[in-house]
């Protein structure tokens, strides 16, 4: 199974992701404790990761910048966009992404050979 872990490589618990990104950032690698967390929001939006992400855009020296702005910002340097494509259909003829983009889509390459 697939998970957002997978795909953002992530552990696959978001608690530990986030863990993670507090214990490096208190160790002093502040801006890759800071990247974990930007990256834990893909799979899990919680109060207390936006309260430690605008704390640390605030301890970063970030108070030039909205918090929102920055980290929407953030969270699109970090995207990873499908490219465009057309698959056979089960229920249809083809796929295209572009039709199922406004919900999550597990794609799963398999050969029964």
């Amino acid at each position: 199974m697939l998970s957002g872990g997978d795909v953002l490589e992530l552990p696959h618990e978001s608690d530990l992701a986030y863990r993670l990104g507090w214990a490096l950032y208190q160790a002093g690698q502040a801006e890759l404790g800071t990247d974990w967390l930007i990256r834990t929001t893909f799979i899990n939006d919680s109060p207390q990761l936006e309260q430690s992400l605008q704390y640390m855009h605030e301890a970063l020296g970030g108070e030039a910048v909205d918090f929102r702005e920055w980290l929407a910002e953030e969270r699109a340097s970090r995207a990873v966009e499908a490219p465009g494509f057309t698959l056979p259909g089960y229920l249809a003829d083809t796929v295209q992404l572009s039709e199922i983009l406004d919900r999550a889509t597990l794609v799963s390459f398999w050969s029964p050979t």
